[in-house]
């Protein structure tokens, strides 16, 4: 009972700390949790220019991912990082009883300011990996893909929503975290 209690209270601070970083899934694609009128989420870095940013972000992304160079598609040199990250098998959709596995492309919009990131998803695809015919796509009718949302804004794959907000949920936290940890590690 002990160790259930203090999990859900590590649950509750993550979220508390976490919750106006967050993007949720809507008929309309992603939006940011503190402001659905916003299709993108604001890292704050207290006391850290711009420039110590930008820079932090592109350490971040060479550590991240396997292919930096290719995985970038665009940088205004102390304003803004454009890249593109590729997801296999994210997320799952399941279709009747059986479970589609679905690659995931999508454009990640990094810009600075002093004390602060703005994290943006555009661009995102969702195909299927067997069948790249048939996409998931956040609203639309049966005929349009896997729709998590039909054209009422019903949610109808609920499954696939949670397992995008997490994915999004995890990858900010960790962007987040590194560049907060950067901050206090780079006076060595």
């Amino acid at each position: 009972m002990r160790k259930l209690i203090i999990c859900v209270a590590m649950v509750s601070l993550f979220l508390s700390k976490s919750i106006a970083q967050q993007l949720v899934v809507t008929p309309d694609g992603l939006r940011s949790t503190a402001d659905t009128n916003n299709a993108f989420v604001v890292i704050a870095v207290d006391g850290v220019s711009a420039t110590n940013l930008y820079n932090r972000s592109l350490t971040f992304i060479h550590d991240t991912y396997k292919n930096p160079d290719k995985v970038i598609k665009g940088k205004l040199e102390n304003e803004s990082i454009t890249f593109e990250p590729f997801v296999e098998a994210f997320p799952i959709v399941k279709n009747s009883w059986a479970k589609m596995s679905i690659n995931t492309t999508y454009t990640v919009e990094l810009r600075f300011k002093d004390g602060k990131a703005r994290y943006k998803i555009y661009n995102m695809e969702m195909v299927n990996a067997d069948a790249p015919i048939y996409k998931a796509v956040f609203s639309g009718g049966l005929l349009s893909g896997y729709p998590i949302y039909n054209t009422k804004g019903k949610l109808l794959r609920p499954d696939t929503k949670k397992d995008i907000e997490e994915h999004f949920a995890k990858e900010i936290a960790t962007l987040t975290e590194f560049l907060q940890k950067k901050a206090a590690t780079d006076n060595w």
